[in-house]
């Protein structure tokens, strides 16, 4: 059994896809900034879509740059924003929100193919994992906007002893705001799902490119895989998650690749 290095293996990949996927992962930019425009309209914050796009692009550089994962670059935007506008504690909430919606929007399709996948695959074993996440957020979502709930924690006596309490409850009058608007979540979530599907088909162009069993019968477990590396990029460590996202694809991408065909994809 030959294996090749990683010099050789880059030499054999197909230029063409991975060019293609560089162009696929260049696009997202620009839904991704028009999501964060809506989320900003939500709060009555005017600003343009163009700034937004530039905004996108520098945090999504930054998210690169520096050993604070894909967390740099929500810090970066939520600087920015709040020298815009006086409303600072909505931006910086919008900006959190953003994140939320992406991260939710990546759950439910988890476990919309961990769901679908055949009893004897092994997305199965994720399933009571990412059920019992998705469980997790769908609990936690309706206490916070329970009525009685609310009732209770705006009577209890220590409630305005919290610490900040004047800024949470901005923050917590800034999520109700965007709950309140039902289409911009729902345009943003499909939205999300849409630009995530886009970033997906370039990974899964990369993983052809280095030749590895990459084919449409195996393209749900691509994509469910690919999302833990997102999830590891997210953590706090190596810029981009460097390293360590190499170590989680080699372990889910195992029986479709060599290493080095693993390591070149993840590169």
């Amino acid at each position: 059994r030959v294996e090749y290095g990683l010099r050789t293996a880059w030499r054999n990949s197909r230029k063409d896809l991975l060019l293609l996927a560089v162009l696929i992962h260049f696009l997202v930019l620009f839904p991704q900034a028009l999501r964060f425009r809506w989320l900003l309209e939500a709060q009555r914050i005017k600003l343009g879509y163009w700034e937004c796009v530039k905004l996108s692009l520098a945090g999504n550089f930054l998210n690169f740059a520096t050993p604070l994962g894909s967390n740099a670059g929500d810090v970066f935007k939520a600087y920015f924003v709040s020298l815009h506008t006086e409303s600072k504690t909505e931006a910086v909430t919008t900006v959190v929100l953003d994140r939320l919606i992406g991260f939710g929007s990546m759950l439910l399709v988890v476990v919309a193919i961990t769901f679908l996948s055949p009893a004897g695959s092994r997305l199965a074993l994720l399933r009571p994992y990412m059920l019992g996440l998705f469980a997790a957020g769908a609990l936690g979502i309706a206490i916070y906007f329970s009525p009685q709930v609310r009732r209770r924690w705006s009577e209890s006596s220590w409630a305005a002893r919290v610490p900040m309490f004047e800024q949470l409850q901005r923050v917590d009058r800034a999520t109700r705001t965007l709950a309140g608007h039902v289409p911009i979540v729902v345009l943003s979530v499909l939205l999300t799902i849409g630009l995530q599907l886009m970033a997906l088909a370039a990974y899964f162009a990369v993983a052809v490119a280095v030749a590895m069993n990459a084919h449409w019968g195996n393209a749900l477990e691509y994509i469910a895989y690919f999302y833990t590396g997102v999830l590891v990029q997210a953590l706090p460590g190596p810029p981009q998650g460097l390293g360590t996202v190499e170590l989680t694809y080699r372990y889910f991408f195992a029986p479709f690749g060599s290493a080095t065909q693993i390591v070149c994809m993840a590169f």
